[in-house]
């Protein structure tokens, strides 16, 4: 039986083609690579990663099956998946000897502009996917919460939203100054899955290795991702996915500028017992 709609994205265009490195204020977001075996491991040996997507990696073997799947995954047109690392500072081009490494601090946002009804302005990216989404960047400051319930949370009329002053869970908390992995090594992952090219569709996730945490990698690299979605692939809607005892998760994905739409009750299994997810989404006409 025909379908009355084409196809929002065709298919068959760009998973023939080699996945593109992308640059993210600091960072580069490129494809895995078997190299990446060690991270990856040692990634979800992290309770909060672990405890957020519920599952662990056992050994090395383990690590690049899933490594190929996420390249696998590329050429099939299922999903987009890049690791997320630290990008050569212009200062490692020169013969001056290299200074400590460091994460890249995100550029400083533009004043704002006064206006009538200012609308919240896009800082960054975010979050999720199933089974659970990950704390962001910020989880390093948010201990995993075994106990809470449920988070009630109200859904926002359509339309940008007038805010004269942030919210308090939108106002970021200063960034630490770590010594971070060199230039080139990894630091998180971000990815769009349940890709649905039919429909425009696809749901975003991430997560970012404790030493990393602080410096909003998360959001760099996530919003990253969600304009290569947009302006580039050509999806309609990106949705982000967490548990409603996720608070991290759920301030990045407001910062990315996906609106909260409600809560499906008892959606995603966690090692607890089935968690109610909390649903974001952002739409390619939404303005950020």
């Amino acid at each position: 039986m025909p379908l009355l709609a084409a196809p929002y994205v065709l298919s068959g265009r760009w998973g023939v083609r080699a996945q593109p490195t992308l640059v993210a204020d600091g960072l580069l977001l490129r494809p895995w690579a078997p190299g990446d075996v060690a991270t990856v491991r040692t990634a979800y040996e992290d309770p909060a990663i672990r405890w957020w997507h519920a599952r662990s990696m056992s050994d090395d073997d383990e690590a690049l099956a899933w490594i190929d799947a996420k390249n696998a995954a590329w050429r099939d047109e299922r999903a987009a998946e890049w690791a997320v690392v630290v990008a050569p500072s212009p200062a490692a081009a020169s013969d001056e000897p290299p200074a400590p490494a460091r994460v890249p601090e995100p550029a400083p946002a533009p004043a704002p502009v006064p206006s009538a009804a200012p609308a919240l302005a896009l800082a960054g990216v975010g979050a999720h996917v199933r089974p659970s989404s990950v704390a962001a960047d910020a989880s390093a400051e948010a201990p995993v919460a075994l106990d809470p319930g449920p988070v009630p949370r109200t859904a926002p009329t359509s339309g940008p939203v007038p805010r004269a002053v942030p919210p308090r869970h939108l106002a970021a908390p200063p960034l630490r100054r770590l010594d971070a992995p060199p230039a080139g090594t990894v630091v998180g992952r971000v990815a769009l899955n349940h890709l649905n090219l039919y429909e425009g569709f696809g749901t975003l996730a991430y997560w970012v290795v404790p030493s990393a945490r602080g410096h909003r990698v998360a959001v760099r690299a996530g919003a990253e991702a969600l304009r290569w979605a947009f302006e580039e692939l050509g999806l309609h809607r990106v949705e982000v996915e967490h548990s409603t005892r996720n608070d991290a998760s759920c301030r990045v994905a407001e910062l990315l500028g996906c609106r909260a739409e409600g809560v499906r009750r008892g959606h995603a299994l966690h090692a607890d017992g089935h968690h109610d997810m909390h649903l974001h989404a952002r739409l390619r006409t939404d303005h950020p």
